[in-house]
């Protein structure tokens, strides 16, 4: 029997998960509003962190834009569709995979020395920014390009139904 090093080991054990069908296809209606204004401790939160353009709300998972925000209108639309791949995410199930070294480290260390939240934050994070084009999820894998071109694909999804 021939020797199989632990490198060969683990790309077996690594094989990618990604289901053929897409997991994220009606999570959300297209008759369902999802994007309202801040209101409470969101309005605060916006004006202390004008460079946050938006986010998925805590308290009923929609989509808040800043308003103090000094994005253009294009801007926005990418923050809009990142939100909303986060509110998918939450409505079905932040997929797990292996996240490299380089993301780790950028996400652990990305506020202020302090990580940017657990791990199922993290891949959500950078599911949402691969799905909406940007580059500051850093060198994704296949598997995290899979997951995010189904996740685009609902987003997009919903978006068109809503025209």
């Amino acid at each position: 029997m021939d020797n199989i090093s632990n490198d060969e080991v683990m790309a077996l054990v690594k094989k990618e998960r990604v289901p053929e069908t897409n997991i994220f296809i009606g999570a959300i209606k297209p008759d369902e509003k999802l994007l309202r204004e801040p209101m409470g401790g969101e309005i605060d939160f916006f004006k202390e962190n004008p460079h946050v353009g938006g986010m998925m709300t805590q308290e009923d998972y929609m989509v808040a834009l800043n308003p103090n925000s000094k994005l253009s209108d294009a801007e926005k639309q990418q923050v809009m569709r990142n939100e909303l791949a986060r509110v998918i995410m939450h409505r079905t199930k932040v997929p797990e995979y292996e996240i490299t070294p380089e993301q780790q480290y950028h996400f652990s260390t990305m506020n202020k020395g302090r990580s940017y939240g657990g791990p199922e934050d993290i891949r959500a994070t950078i599911l949402a920014r691969i799905a909406t084009g940007d580059s500051s999820a850093l060198n994704a894998t296949s598997e995290q390009m899979k997951y995010a071109k189904q996740l685009k694909d609902a987003v997009e999804q919903y978006l068109s139904g809503i025209k």
